[in-house]
């Protein structure tokens, strides 16, 4: 396997809320950024249901997920 040079300013390694949220903020402040997740992005894959999040009153930790990486 070949590898590839990537270059950034910031690289964030993991894409779970706290990530996302690097994520969101360096893009605020124009910085090039990578964030690398793994096979399980985040522990918000396991929960069912999560109720009571930030301008969520019920969803599942996958939606809430997916939701934060269209935002990132």
């Amino acid at each position: 396997m070949e590898l590839q040079e990537y270059k950034c300013e910031v690289l964030i390694i993991g894409a779970g809320p706290a990530g996302l949220s690097a994520a969101v903020y360096c893009g605020r402040a124009n910085r090039n950024t990578i964030v690398l997740e793994g096979k399980d992005p985040s522990s918000l894959t396991k929960p069912q249901e999560i109720q009571n999040w930030l301008g969520e009153i019920d969803t599942t930790g996958l939606s809430l997920l997916e939701k934060f990486k269209k935002y990132a």
